[in-house]
């Protein structure tokens, strides 16, 4: 996991979280795909960042072609769980189906499309929000002395 710490960085908005878009976004990757979501995430009003709460990672799964399935499965097992996008040069179904097993979310082929990426951010940020939700709701649950439901 230590080749994942060199290549993350934080992007974050300009504006504050809403219900469409994170506040702040990890990015795990090198070369032509992180000057393309740089420029995606410039684009939409995100800034480079360092700190805070990740709730969408974009990995690339070039920038560590032997390590990657072992590096998502270490992402999925962060509380709170983040929706973990795989950039990758080929998309198909046994690699979502991989991705899947270890806890990742979605594949974005690369080169990457405006759309896809942004897709994969509302998608992503609804999907956290609604677990964030829940979490909450248990938290409050357990705090009143009732079993979560």
């Amino acid at each position: 996991m230590g080749m994942v710490v060199n290549l993350v960085s934080r992007v974050r908005r300009r504006q504050p979280s809403n219900e469409i878009y994170p506040r702040s976004l990890a990015v795990m990757a090198e070369g032509p795909a992180r000057a393309e979501l740089e420029a995606v995430f410039h684009e939409a009003g995100w800034e480079l960042a360092i700190g805070g709460v990740a709730p969408i990672v974009f990995y690339e799964r070039e920038s560590n072609p032997s390590g990657w399935h072992a590096a998502v499965c270490a992402l999925s097992a962060l509380s709170p769980r983040p929706y973990i996008v795989l950039l990758s040069k080929t998309a198909d179904g046994n690699l979502w189906e991989e991705l899947v097993s270890c806890g990742g979310s979605d594949v974005l082929r690369m080169p990457l499309e405006r759309e896809a990426v942004l897709r994969a951010v509302r998608t992503g940020w609804s999907i956290w929000l609604s677990q964030e939700r829940l979490r909450r709701e248990r938290g409050l649950a357990r705090g009143r002395g009732r079993p979560p439901s």
